[in-house]
């Protein structure tokens, strides 16, 4: 191999930790798209992912229960599907969150913009060490703050206290942070447009396929120096 791209710092260290050197770093690339509209309705979550016992929704169900009590209005827009969804739809019905959570099922990429640009915070609870975290740079180029659960790539896409939150360790912490943004919808917004900024500079499809042109254009000149 002549060289190696890594999606985020996260794994290159881990490629490190396996002897690979000179390793790149180009992140996931966003399309860029208009802003959001400014938060209206009830305080509203969104969560895009699998779903698989790994992406954490159990933990953002159960942080939504604890909730409830500040935010009775409170809305849990879900898209997605995977094996865990039946018994994702059982813990709902049993925390009593009917009223308050949608399962959208799998959504085109329209439609999923359509979802999520009402939600006031992006919840990303993962509890497996994420590569990057498409889910996260999708949320800050709509510029949405982002609460994510901080493991593996996500702690680089959000940065904690000027584009979204971190919380680790389960329902409590994670309902504390999202309470942080939900209860206070002027950070939501400061948040949300400091995370556009920063995928615009980070993220941005164009941007990033950029640079994986200049690294071919300087490996096709590196082999014409060796012919």
């Amino acid at each position: 191999m002549d060289r190696i791209v890594a999606v985020s710092n996260f794994v290159r260290e881990r490629l490190e930790e396996a002897a690979f050197k000179g390793i790149d770093i180009i992140h996931g690339g966003v399309a860029e798209r208009a802003p959001r509209p400014p938060l209206t309705g009830p305080p509203r979550i969104g969560f895009a992912g699998r779903l698989v016992p790994e992406k954490g929704l159990e933990v953002l169900l159960r942080a939504c229960h604890l909730l409830i009590r500040d935010f009775p209005q409170l809305k849990l827009d879900i898209a997605g599907e995977g094996p865990a969804a039946s018994s994702a739809r059982d813990l709902a019905a049993a925390l009593g969150l009917g009223d308050c959570v949608t399962f959208h099922g799998k959504l085109s990429q329209t439609e999923m913009e359509r979802v999520f640009q009402r939600a006031w915070v992006q919840a990303i609870p993962s509890v497996w060490e994420e590569p990057f975290g498409m889910v996260a740079a999708e949320a800050a180029m709509r510029g949405t703050a982002t609460v994510v659960s901080g493991a593996g790539g996500l702690a680089e896409v959000v940065i904690h206290g000027e584009t979204g939150l971190h919380a680790a360790g389960g329902p409590e912490p994670l309902a504390a942070a999202l309470k942080t943004l939900l209860g206070n919808p002027a950070a939501a917004e400061r948040m949300g447009a400091a995370a556009r900024l920063d995928a615009l500079a980070r993220f941005s499809l164009e941007r990033n396929v950029q640079r994986f042109l200049d690294l071919y254009e300087d490996l096709s000149e590196a082999k014409r120096r060796r012919v």
